[in-house]
């Protein structure tokens, strides 16, 4: 019996080790992505780190109780080299009853850019990304 306990406690450290370096909390630097209207936006954060993909996100508008648009949009970051960043962007836009889909390659900025220099996602709807001062957890 005590043999037996042993390979049990041995085989139980050696699962722990091999999933542990698994199960380390990684922090990396955040980047923020807008989407933003007329009205105003949101901000979702990102890990800066290669190949990470968001999970699925959603945006509403209303006015007077009424959907003026629903978008649904997915990230994926994109290392272009040398510590720099883009974030590949999936988004799904339903206004007065119509989908469209708009598939945009968001370049990182080190900061937050003026809006003229943000990528149009539908009449009314533009995002950006950019490098935040922030580390975030992934």
């Amino acid at each position: 019996m005590k043999k037996f306990l042993y390979a049990c406690g041995v085989l139980v450290l050696v699962v722990f080790c091999l999933i542990a370096p698994n199960m380390r909390i990684r922090t990396a630097p955040a980047i923020a992505v807008w989407l933003q209207d007329e009205t105003g936006g949101g901000t979702d954060y990102l890990p800066a780190v290669n190949g990470y993909v968001s999970g699925r996100g959603s945006a509403n508008s209303y006015s007077d109780g009424k959907d003026i648009y629903n978008a649904n949009y997915t990230f994926k970051v994109v290392s272009t080299g040398n510590g720099q960043f883009a974030v590949l962007s999936h988004y799904v836009v339903e206004r007065n009853g119509v989908l469209t889909t708009v598939d945009r390659a968001l370049p990182v900025f080190a900061e937050r850019p003026d809006k003229t220099k943000w990528a149009k996602v539908d009449d009314h709807l533009i995002a950006c990304a950019c490098l935040s001062d922030t580390t975030i957890r992934y």
